[in-house]
């Protein structure tokens, strides 16, 4: 195994232990989740502190994601625009859920360990770390919902720009650090019913 896989290795075991043990988690049952030696562990990361860092930037990073919505919205067209946008709404809730929760955990486990600052890596909590050239996450996230709403544009009175903004900006209120994906305030169906239908009733007068 390259040191290279065996990094990603250790970092996929480490993210679902990390939200399961929070705090209380320690290098040995890291280690063991990885299928490596606690030494190895060092071997490829400095401290505990690294470890948790970098398991924060894996869960911040957007490419899993983009890659989702873009399989969504290759076969959108295929599909009513609210069944594909309840499909878009479920992946955004897991992944800011995820994330949320991540930092809460990592917060917890660094501030514990003695003689060094805590905290999670600077970063926003919605995406990677990004420079000056480099677009931000959420950008990236907003094109590839627009792309999903695209192929259904005659059925929306906004552009797909501006759809994919509102959706982003409800579901991005639906999330709570801490609680469970399951326990989030809107269901996906409820998400997209507000979206496209809102709340009023519909009458002639309007």
């Amino acid at each position: 195994m390259s040191p290279e896989e065996r990094r990603a290795s250790i970092l996929a075991a480490t993210v679902p232990l990390l939200l399961e043990r929070g705090r209380d988690v320690t290098t040995r049952e890291l280690a063991a989740a990885a299928g490596v030696a606690e030494g190895t562990l060092f071997r490829v990361f400095a401290d505990k502190q690294e470890l948790v860092r970098a398991a924060v930037a894996q869960v911040l990073d957007p490419a899993q994601l983009l890659d989702e919505l873009a399989e969504l919205a290759a076969t959108a067209s295929g599909s009513s625009l609210h069944e594909v946008l309840v499909r878009a709404v479920t992946v955004l809730q897991v992944r800011g859920q995820r994330i949320t929760s991540i930092f809460v955990v990592a917060h917890q486990v660094l501030a514990a360990e003695p003689d060094r600052p805590g905290g999670p890596p600077a970063a926003s909590p919605h995406g990677h770390g990004h420079g000056r050239d480099r677009p931000h996450p959420m950008d990236l996230i907003a094109d590839a919902m627009a792309a999903v709403f695209a192929p259904h544009a005659a059925e929306v009175r906004r552009s797909p720009q501006d759809c994919a903004r509102f959706l982003t900006a409800i579901v991005m209120a639906t999330i709570r650090p801490g609680v469970p994906s399951s326990a989030v305030p809107l269901t996906p169906e409820e998400v997209v019913d507000l979206l496209l239908d809102g709340l009023r009733v519909r009458t002639e007068e309007n």
